[in-house]
């Protein structure tokens, strides 16, 4: 099982460096720290592009004009492959019943012949 350390373990182990709990997670924490180090950039927003803005400041610019507005990009046809999985996990709980009952009326022929078996056994011995 792996384990995550919380932000609150992490002040804790800085706070206190001569911990015996930290030299177990310092290996963590150092390839965490590598790993932010690494992959910290500037942000440059030029880089990006809101494409909401855009499409709202055009809607806002045809109703302006009192042009026709279409809708567009909305689908309202469901797909076929949609699975119902309240359906999906009642049908899997009545197949586990299923399942189960069989395997306890199988358990309980082979004890019963199992026991009719030791019973005759012991009658043979004792004779």
């Amino acid at each position: 099982m792996k384990q995550f350390i919380t932000p609150m373990k992490f002040e804790l182990l800085v706070m206190f460096p001569t911990s015996p709990v930290r030299s177990c997670w310092q290996k963590r924490i150092d390839t965490a720290k590598l790993l932010i180090d690494q992959l910290t950039t500037e942000f440059k927003p030029e880089k990006y592009k809101d494409n909401y803005r855009t499409s709202l400041l055009e809607l806002i610019e045809a109703k302006k004009n009192n042009e026709e507005i279409e809708i567009g990009g909305v689908s309202k046809v469901k797909p076929d492959n949609v699975v119902n999985l309240m359906d999906a996990l009642q049908e899997s709980l009545n197949r586990a019943k299923k399942d189960q009952s069989k395997t306890k009326k199988k358990t309980t022929t082979k004890k019963k012949a199992t026991t009719a078996k030791t019973v005759s056994k012991k009658k043979k011995a004792t004779s």
